[in-house]
């Protein structure tokens, strides 16, 4: 059976996971639980102080996969490009 250099690829690029998405996670659970003990203990103030900075995390989180996703996508980016630039220079 033989793969594709495109196949290679996709693999090599799943096999390097970013660090920073398992870190964000991480920060993004404690904060989480922090709000969830501040709201169990009654203080209010603290627990939607600890939602507000789960939501940030969480958005950083987010845009470290998708900047770090772009590399994946990168060679099928690539030959869409060259797939429409070949479209157009034939008609």
């Amino acid at each position: 059976m033989t793969t594709t250099k495109h196949e290679n690829e996709c693999d090599a690029s799943a096999k390097s996971r970013n660090p920073l998405v398992i870190v964000g996670a991480a920060v993004t659970a404690a904060i989480l639980i922090s709000g969830f003990i501040a709201f169990k203990t009654g203080d209010a103030k603290a627990s939607q102080r600890a939602m507000r900075a789960r939501v940030i995390a969480q958005g950083v989180t987010v845009g470290i996969m998708l900047a770090s996703s772009t590399d994946s996508f990168a060679p099928a980016f690539g030959a869409v490009e060259k797939m429409f630039r070949g479209a157009r220079g034939s008609g």
